[in-house]
């Protein structure tokens, strides 16, 4: 009898054991995601919102028509809304084989803030690089406060920071972390020359720096850059591309 107890007793902590470790192993996998939402996205059988957080786009299926039971729960109201903030908690992130942006497996959207109108499927937020002041501003304080996050957002990926080689070290087709790497150094002090050249202010480009295979709208920096090829010492460039201002080099010119 004694036996048995021990027995049915032990049998009870292994079954408590396993869905203890159940349980942290499913909070380990819960994720949560505070973002704006940015967009209002679907198809024929399916609803979703475009979330920026932390400098980044994620899709969030808020409403499936082929499946409901997969509907995320929702709290706070319609978050089907451009400018509403969301906290969204989901398992996994996976790729899309039809938008760019990764998607969020959610399971429960809360509604933080915004109004409940319901934006119709393509409304866009306005981007907030669209506007070169706000841009050039968000530039400088990202700079001067050493925020390579921030920095990164307003940055191509393409940069370059090497007139003779914008070495991509990683191979990961991103060469953002190579130039911050190359400012650091202390030879170069790109940082200081950077926030030197900012101050000055930018202007169109003009003169011998213009590129006649590039008809995209675009800035220097600093504005005696442009006044002839005599010019020997750092430049910053910026491109409108698809609507937003970006920085896309910060390099000398190549010497003859």
């Amino acid at each position: 009898m004694i036996e048995q107890t021990i027995a049915i007793l032990a049998s009870g902590l292994f079954l408590l054991s396993n869905y203890a470790n159940v349980t942290v192993v499913a909070q380990q996998r819960s994720h949560t995601l505070e973002g704006t939402v940015v967009e209002v996205t679907g198809g024929a059988r399916w609803l979703g919102i475009v979330i920026l957080a932390n400098g980044r786009r994620y899709v969030v299926e808020t409403a499936d028509g082929n499946d409901p039971k997969r509907d995320p729960k929702i709290i706070g109201g319609q978050v089907e809304v451009v400018g509403t903030h969301v906290r969204v908690f989901y398992t996994s992130m996976s790729p899309s084989g039809i938008v760019a942006e990764p998607v969020l497996n959610v399971t429960k959207i809360i509604k933080l803030s915004g109004s409940n109108s319901l934006s119709p499927i393509g409304t866009k937020l306005p981007q907030p690089n669209s506007d070169w002041n706000s841009f050039f501003a968000a530039l400088r304080t990202a700079v001067n406060k050493r925020d390579r996050a921030s920095l990164k957002n307003l940055m191509t990926k393409d940069f370059a920071y090497d007139c003779c080689d914008s070495f991509d070290g990683n191979h990961d087709g991103d060469t953002r972390d190579d130039a911050f790497r190359n400012w650091d150094d202390r030879r170069v002090r790109g940082w200081a020359a950077l926030e030197r050249v900012l101050v000055a202010g930018a202007v169109p480009v003009s003169g011998w720096l213009i590129n006649p295979s590039n008809s995209l709208p675009r800035r220097v920096s600093p504005p005696q850059a442009v006044r002839g090829s005599s010019y020997s010492n750092w430049i910053a460039e910026f491109e409108l591309r698809n609507g937003r201002w970006f920085f896309v080099s910060f390099q000398m010119p190549e010497s003859d």
